[in-house]
């Protein structure tokens, strides 16, 4: 679980920000945004309900996404945002292809 610190609000979206660079992996999709207002690096998960239609799933989905992410946080910048969205099912991918995935995302390779 990320502390609240490294969690992306709905407070951040009502804020005008700069468009973000966005990058797509075969499963998932990466918004980055940079600002000079945060003081520790931010992260989202949206899992949207044409992928996975259970709240029960998308929790899953995300779970696992966070679970990742947790060992790349010392890695991202203190000014970034990251929103990864999920556009194919999660199901078959597993812990090692999600880790990879992410972390050529956070590296900047599509």
């Amino acid at each position: 679980m990320l502390s609240s610190k490294n969690r992306l609000t709905k407070a951040f979206f009502r804020e005008i920000h700069p468009r973000p660079e966005l990058l797509r992996g075969e499963h998932l999709a990466l918004a980055r945004y940079k600002g000079d207002s945060f003081s520790f690096p931010r992260v989202a998960v949206v899992v949207p309900k044409k992928i996975e239609k259970l709240a029960v799933e998308r929790n899953r989905t995300k779970r696992r996404i966070l679970a990742v992410l947790q060992e790349f946080l010392s890695q991202l910048s203190v000014h970034e945002a990251l929103v990864f969205r999920v556009h194919t099912t999660l199901d078959h991918v597993s812990y090692t292809e999600l880790k990879e995935e992410i972390a050529r995302l956070i590296g900047g390779q599509k």
